[in-house]
């Protein structure tokens, strides 16, 4: 399970950074797909 959230020092900007809570297991597989859905939310190319 990937969780993404605002980073709390972004909250009342216009960009946000989001930052990711990987739950589960930690493989690169899994740390992978966070980081590309972490990169499109904030609309860099991943």
């Amino acid at each position: 399970m990937i969780a993404i959230a605002p980073s709390p020092h972004q909250e009342n900007t216009m960009q946000h950074e989001y930052d990711y809570i990987i739950i589960g297991n930690l493989n690169a597989t899994t740390i992978m797909i966070a980081e590309k859905i972490a990169d499109r939310m904030r609309g860099r190319a991943p």
